[in-house]
């Protein structure tokens, strides 16, 4: 199946993503939907996906918007920005962006994949 992942820049969320899923033997691409993003998603791509997944739920409703919407679209709602995460400012403050990203973001994706991926074998 062709996936596409999708995050604000197109380098991070949605290349954790496409990884995982390739490792399930999808064929992925990852793009960003941000308006400055250096990866940016286009409607070739779009149109090239199956299935969409999405870092958060704006970067699915900015791509519907754009491109309309898709059959098979899941939002794993995981946020790389400490603005939105005070529970962990003062910890994460003491955090590399490396760090942070090992710590709290990797893990999150691949919990939220984990649920996502088994809603995505049942429809294929």
């Amino acid at each position: 199946m062709n996936i596409l992942c999708v995050c604000n820049q197109g380098l991070n969320r949605s290349k954790i993503a496409a990884k995982f899923l390739e490792r399930k033997g999808h064929t992925t691409i990852y793009k960003g939907i941000g308006d400055d993003a250096p990866n940016p998603l286009t409607k070739k791509e779009w149109d090239w996906a199956e299935a969409v997944v999405f870092a958060r739920e704006w970067h699915r409703k900015k791509a519907n918007e754009r491109f309309g919407e898709k059959e098979q679209e899941f939002v794993l709602e995981v946020t790389d920005d400490l603005q939105e995460l005070p529970e962990l400012w003062r910890r994460a403050k003491l955090m590399n962006p490396e760090q942070f990203y090992k710590e709290y973001t990797l893990p999150r994706i691949e919990e939220k994949l984990v649920s996502i991926y088994e809603s995505l074998e049942q429809k294929l």
